[in-house]
């Protein structure tokens, strides 16, 4: 799956484990000219690989946004954080990945250092 990299410019709101809203930016070069383009409103991310309880009132939705949260947090300690944006997930969010200055998604760890299930078309 080919996705677009962007840098994120801010967070606005982790919703829960698999679902959070930023600021996306990325340069852009037009002729010899380069540009950045920036999300005039902020953007739903849904991580494509995982799949966590949704908000509400959910057993483990706390929990897997606590998790989301930490992976944050941790990865912003160390430098930038890019979202590799895929498609449209319908409902406002876009399908992507989390990815930190070392290369590592969210996705893949909130599924093996945190134990949430991959995501199954479907299911």
């Amino acid at each position: 799956m080919n996705g677009t990299t962007w840098l994120i410019d801010s967070i606005h709101h982790i919703v829960d484990g698999d679902t959070i809203v930023v600021t996306r930016r990325r340069d852009m070069q037009l002729g010899d000219d380069m540009f950045g383009v920036v999300d005039l409103k902020p953007k739903s991310i849904r991580l494509v690989w995982v799949d966590t309880p949704e908000r509400g009132d959910h057993p483990g939705y706390e929990d897997a946004r606590d998790d989301l949260s930490l992976w944050m947090a941790l990865s912003l300690s160390k430098g930038d954080v890019h979202v590799v944006c895929y498609e449209s997930a319908g409902w406002d969010r876009l399908l992507g990945d989390l990815i930190n200055s070392d290369g590592d998604s969210a996705s893949q760890w909130l599924m093996t250092e945190r134990g949430w299930p991959a995501y199954v078309k479907g299911k």
